[in-house]
């Protein structure tokens, strides 16, 4: 199962490498964690100016018996690995590292069992921030800088870590990308959790047993057949990924607000203008003509649980930042109707829009100067309004004034705007 990916960030950000050139290992790349030694690479062909460390252990496999269950810190057991393989990596690049780490999602990450009430997913995100607090510094990184980073589905982890962990964040800030608490890991409450856990153990064999024996039985069911029987299509088979207790619960995010359990931690959020394109069926999205009826919400709802994490923040005194990517980019998005889809913004913040299906215009490489130098300043010192190298400041949000920073809209990189130009979805609805 490929796991999705979030991002810890000390004081930087950074592209992902393509395949390693085959480089010799530089002894001088050769660091200690609390869970082993590890002996980095430089890959000359695609990345030469970056130290890559691939496969870098944060925790012990979730596996057999340590299914579903909160995630436990990586040993040291003594060897030596030359760190080139995949998915957990560390990359340095002049003063900024990068951590990219995988966590559990579905069954796997939120099982919702009797015998097993975590967000195991939640946990594998605080592990590998604790992980990077002892370790970091042996990266070259500060361990009081770090800001956690994620897009869709990583943006909801990244929002609900903030929340989650009030008492001692251990970041300093926090970027979410098209994502909020009430997205992707936490868009369920809690009720019916439980009861989805048992459907999906009585479909494969492990029904009618008490909480114990339950999550004993589905401990030892092969991952792949979970994972088939999940992807089967089936309609009595529950879907997953909702968050099973009131720490982790949208419902409950102004009451944790109120009681002073969010971290106070800034926090860079927002939406690209037509997220829908690129997740909503229903019209075939290689045709080369608009189809006859676009999504009522060309936001998909993204913007809608946005407001209201921003006005909860707002009220409590928590500082943010909002953005909208507006960019339509001909080398990203295959059709010119699909605008600024779901993810069409990563390219831009990453750098790496150039070697996608023609060149960058003009406007395109000035939105990703632009888009690098916000997050990188943000990153770097989250106290103070990022900016940009041509001196645009970002201001911190609020529903009066222009506040919202508008990328690579048709003529301009980014500039200010007031709130209702990103306020894009019918909420009618809720």
């Amino acid at each position: 199962m490929q796991l999705p990916t979030a991002h810890l960030l000390a004081a930087g950000l950074v592209g992902v490498g393509a395949a390693a050139a085959q480089t010799p290992y530089d002894a001088e790349l050769t660091v200690n964690t609390t869970g082993g030694r590890y002996t980095g690479f430089v890959d000359t062909a695609t990345a030469p100016d970056v130290n890559q460390w691939r496969g870098v252990r944060y925790g012990q496999a979730p596996v057999g018996s340590r299914r579903f269950l909160p995630p436990l810190a990586a040993e040291d057991d003594g060897l030596h690995r030359y760190a080139r393989d995949w998915p957990t990596w560390v990359q340095r690049m002049q003063t900024h590292i990068v951590v990219t780490f995988n966590y559990r999602l579905n069954v796997f990450g939120f099982p919702g069992a009797n015998g097993a009430m975590t967000n195991a997913g939640f946990l594998d995100a605080r592990l590998v921030v604790e992980w990077a607090k002892d370790n970091i510094e042996a990266f070259g990184g500060d361990p009081e800088r770090m800001i956690l980073w994620g897009q869709s589905a990583g943006a909801g982890l990244t929002a609900s870590y903030v929340y989650a962990n009030g008492e001692d964040p251990i970041i300093a800030g926090a970027i979410a990308n098209s994502g909020t608490v009430g997205i992707g890991p936490g868009s369920d409450d809690d009720s019916g959790s439980v009861n989805k856990f048992s459907q999906l153990a009585d479909i494969v064999g492990c029904g009618g047993l008490d909480a114990e024996e339950e999550l004993e039985c589905m401990q030892g069911i092969p991952a792949q057949t979970l994972q088939s029987v999940l992807q089967s299509g089936r309609e009595d088979v529950p879907s997953f990924g909702a968050v099973v207790d009131n720490v982790t619960t949208f419902s409950n995010y102004t009451e944790r607000l109120e009681k002073g359990l969010v971290a106070k931690i800034p926090l860079i959020t927002g939406t690209t203008s037509n997220e829908a394109a690129a997740l909503v069926g229903g019209f075939d999205k290689n045709a080369t003509t608009p189809p006859p009826k676009l999504p009522n919400n060309p936001v998909g709802g993204f913007d809608c649980s946005l407001r209201e994490e921003l006005k909860d923040r707002l009220d409590n005194g928590h500082i943010t930042y909002r953005y909208l990517f507006a960019g339509n980019f001909s080398n990203i998005t295959p059709r010119y109707w699909l605008g600024a889809m779901h993810s069409s913004d990563l390219p831009l913040i990453f750098g790496t829009h150039y070697q996608f299906r023609g060149n960058s215009t003009e406007l395109e490489w000035q939105t990703s100067y632009a888009m690098e130098d916000m997050w990188v300043a943000f990153a770097t010192d989250p106290s103070k309004d990022p900016s940009t190298s041509s001196g645009l400041v970002w201001p911190k949000y609020s529903p009066d004034g222009e506040t919202v920073v508008l990328f690579g809209n048709g003529t301009e990189a980014a500039q200010l705007a007031p709130p209702s130009i990103a306020d894009i979805s019918d909420c009618s609805d809720g």
